[in-house]
């Protein structure tokens, strides 16, 4: 077997191997929390640890350390 061939066979199989186990779980979901065109969020939306955006639109940012100086 020729290196070549040989990468080409390996870098397939990794590929069919990601793919094989990605796909099943995207089509497992289903639906749950995918919100449509025109859909009305409810709640609180927190896209990260430190940021919160309300349903009115009010955004929170959380800092554990407002001024650190300069030394």
């Amino acid at each position: 077997m020729k290196r070549r061939d040989f990468i080409k066979i390996v870098g397939l199989s990794g590929s069919g191997l990601v793919l094989g186990s990605f796909i099943p779980a995207v089509f497992a979901k289903g639906n749950d929390g995918i919100l449509e065109p025109g859909d009305d969020p409810k709640g609180v939306f927190k896209p990260g640890p430190f940021i919160q955006i309300s349903s009115s639109g009010e955004v929170t940012i959380f800092m554990a350390k407002t001024e650190m100086g300069q030394g």
